[in-house]
């Protein structure tokens, strides 16, 4: 997992790669039953991982972060 991570410093849009529905900038990478979670800020030439997690873990990463951005 940490060779997938440390790839996205030379190309983070690599082909297993699928933007998540509702964002502009926000990643996902399935690397067996873990998921890689990420955002490209491409202004700002920055991949930021913002999890790894359990494919079953993964659905409340993604609403804590989504609660956290609308400050409910």
């Amino acid at each position: 997992m940490e060779a997938i991570v440390d790839g996205l410093k030379h190309d983070p849009f690599p082909s297993s790669a699928v933007r998540l529905r509702g964002s502009r900038a926000a990643y996902r990478i399935r690397e067996g039953n873990y998921r890689i979670l990420y955002e490209v800020h491409a202004t700002e030439v920055v991949v930021y991982v913002f999890g790894i997690a359990h494919r079953k873990e993964v659905h409340r990463i993604l609403l804590q972060r989504k609660q956290h951005a609308t400050g409910s």
